[in-house]
């Protein structure tokens, strides 16, 4: 069956026991709606899964001139959740959820850079990490650390005094800004 036809030639193949191609089109735009969006230069960019203000995870609207879900979000875009407010941003293969209090900034999407993939400014957040190939990262930055992985769990805090980085699956390499020491940090 020619994928040129029209309607009318597609429906007298189908009542002569073709199979219909409305699944198939079906299916083809299932995968292509939930597919992550791309930039111009190919990278995956963030994009807001969620965002919950309540114990329970109700999806609440988000503040007028707030992200909301399903939005993109763009390269130095500052971005704040509030009391009791989480967000979960997502880029097709990374998680990243917001606590309540938070403030970050989308950095550099290019694995292959040593730029952060996201500014951490205050309180915390959780990383899921996709796997990665050999050379690609992701990395947060806070005040006074930066927190690199190839694919794993963790969570970073910041605060005007101090950092901190806790593991919850895998490693992660913590380097101090100011010293330029690392370490590398494990589950517990």
């Amino acid at each position: 069956m020619a994928m040129t036809m029209d309607f009318t030639q597609h429906m007298r193949a189908v009542r002569k026991g073709a199979r219909p191609l409305w699944p198939v089109i079906l299916i083809l735009g299932a995968f292509t709606a939930g597919a992550p969006a791309q930039s111009e230069d190919g990278f995956l960019n963030w994009i807001v899964k969620s965002v919950t203000a309540d114990e329970e995870g109700a999806v609440i609207e988000a503040a007028l001139g707030t992200p909301q879900a399903g939005d993109t979000l763009l390269q130095g875009q500052r971005i704040s959740t509030g009391p009791g407010e989480q967000m979960v941003l997502t880029n097709g293969r990374d998680l990243v959820t917001l606590n309540p209090g938070t403030s970050v900034e989308i950095g550099d999407n290019d694995s292959t850079t040593d730029k952060a993939n996201l500014e951490l400014k205050s309180g915390t957040v959780h990383v899921k990490a996709g796997k990665r190939t050999p050379g690609h990262t992701f990395s947060v930055e806070a005040a006074y650390l930066v927190a690199t992985v190839k694919g794993t769990q963790f969570d970073v805090s910041t605060s005007s005094e101090v950092s901190a980085v806790s593991v919850t699956d895998g490693v992660v390499g913590v380097q101090a800004i100011t010293t330029h020491q690392e370490i590398d940090v494990t589950p517990g």
